[in-house]
């Protein structure tokens, strides 16, 4: 049983209402009523105890283990527009080896060879171009974005963007940067977030990233067609 203390003033009234042989009439002591637990503590006890309530779920939409950029303190470490670049070359160049073959083959006579060489090197350029898309959409980077040590992330959830239809119609978006005397692709040189017309339209910005695969798993990856495609 839990004694209470109770006030001159409260045993004065319950006295008055004939309580008076359960609460004799006596003035509580400081020193007593300080000891003796209160009513509100009598009342806290009796109460269960909760543990506290869980944390709020993320925003819909939100991939767990991504922030959106723009959302928290601003301080987003944006690609320069060098890195990109870079990237941009090195895709750009892969095959320069199989078209000089092509040619100078072409130039000796062997029209035959040639075509059939020029042909495979189509085929596989589609392939890789495919691969390339799906790592970069599941992933934000191919081997070259790897070796540039960037990422195409979204910039409303801070997460790739999930499949390589999306990095196709990105890159379809690039004729916008290329139309106005390649304007678009400068834009990032003065742009706060340094983006690209084609990054506006899609919402998506390019972020200095340590990926978790080596160029040269990435690069191999993306040229052998009879393998899965590195996703995560």
């Amino acid at each position: 049983m839990v004694r209470v203390a109770v006030s001159y003033r409260q045993r004065i009234s319950l006295r008055r209402r004939g309580d008076s042989k359960l609460l004799p009439l006596r003035r509580v002591s400081e020193p007593e009523q300080k000891a003796a637990p209160t009513m509100s503590d009598a009342f806290n006890e009796s109460q269960p105890s909760f543990p506290p309530p869980p944390p709020p779920p993320p925003a819909a939409g939100m991939p767990a283990g991504y922030v959106a950029y723009g959302a928290g303190s601003g301080s987003a470490n944006y690609a320069t527009w060098g890195k990109r670049a870079t990237a941009y070359v090195m895709r750009a160049i892969i095959f320069a080896p199989v078209n000089i073959l092509v040619r100078a083959l072409d130039g000796g006579g062997a029209g035959g060879i040639a075509l059939i060489l020029s042909i495979a090197a189509l085929i596989f350029s589609i392939g890789y171009q495919i691969r390339s898309y799906i790592q970069r959409g599941h992933l934000g980077y191919d081997w070259a974005d790897a070796q540039a040590g960037i990422a195409i992330r979204r910039e409303s959830t801070g997460a790739p963007m999930g499949s390589g239809w999306s990095i196709f119609g990105r890159n379809i978006a690039h004729i916008l940067d290329a139309l106005p005397c390649l304007l678009g692709f400068l834009w990032p040189l003065w742009d706060k977030k340094r983006q690209t017309f084609a990054d506006k339209i899609c919402g998506t910005v390019s972020v200095e990233n340590v990926a978790r695969h080596s160029q040269r798993d990435l690069l191999i990856n993306s040229l052998k067609l009879w393998e899965p495609v590195i996703k995560s």
